[in-house]
């Protein structure tokens, strides 16, 4: 929500999805410099545009025994879950614009690796299968 006036973007609320490492890229953006090797997006061209240029990683560690990465863009989520080493994984999309409930995989199996968010997934966390 943006409670401040900018120049170029009206108060509001904005769907478009955002993280913690976009943080580093608005700062600088804000001091005039660039960062291009940041994961991230400037917040404030991301309400401009009102879609990411690139998808982000979300990451949950559970124990040990399991953990969740995700990626997401502006409509879908990709998520991939590993149970105990992956003796038990799970491969999970929802497209977030029809299901923002996350109640419909959309998906059969593990995700075909040229998708372009399994894709931004491996490359973001090349261990993953």
């Amino acid at each position: 929500r943006v409670r401040e006036r900018h120049p170029h973007i009206p108060r509001g609320r904005f769907e478009v999805p955002a993280a913690g490492v976009d943080v580093m890229p608005t700062l600088l953006a804000l001091a005039g410099a660039a960062c291009p090797s940041c994961e991230g997006e400037d917040l404030l061209r991301l309400a401009e545009r009102g879609e990411r240029s690139r998808p982000i990683l979300l990451e949950q560690y559970m124990s040990p025994r399991h953990y969740t990465y995700a990626v997401r863009d502006s409509r879908h989520k990709l998520v991939y879950t590993d149970f105990f080493h992956g003796r038990l994984t799970r491969w999970e999309l929802f497209d977030l614009a029809a299901d923002p409930e996350e109640t419909r995989n959309l998906l059969a199996g593990p995700p075909l690796p040229q998708t372009p968010l399994a894709a931004a997934m491996r490359s973001m966390r090349p261990a993953l299968p």
